[in-house]
């Protein structure tokens, strides 16, 4: 048997018959899984957050175009902020630039 092998059986044995080293390399063990677990799980949370983000954006965005079809038709400002939820200001806002292009 390779002689480095050996060394390393030998020092394992040593190390396992000794409850205290052994019961600190389970608690080591254990802190590494949970480390793990953790980075795991707020990897996760991120990018449920991003994605979560990314769609609020996504429908803001729809909700702007449909409202500047709607003010490009000749719709009512007050009518555009009912039907789309944005706020009166923001509605002229977007009617003020589209008069702007």
């Amino acid at each position: 048997m390779d002689p480095q092998i050996e060394k390393a059986q030998r020092q394992l044995e040593l190390l396992s018959s000794d409850d205290d080293v052994r019961r600190l390399a389970e608690a080591l063990e254990d802190a590494q899984r949970e480390w793990v677990s953790s980075i795991e799980d707020s990897r996760e949370e991120g990018e449920a957050r991003g994605k979560a983000a990314g769609m609020t954006l996504g429908r803001q965005e729809g909700i702007k175009e449909m409202a500047l079809k709607l003010l490009a038709k000749g719709m009512d400002v007050r009518f555009v902020s009912e039907v789309s939820g944005m706020s009166l200001q923001q509605v002229r806002e977007l009617a003020a630039s589209l008069k702007s292009r």
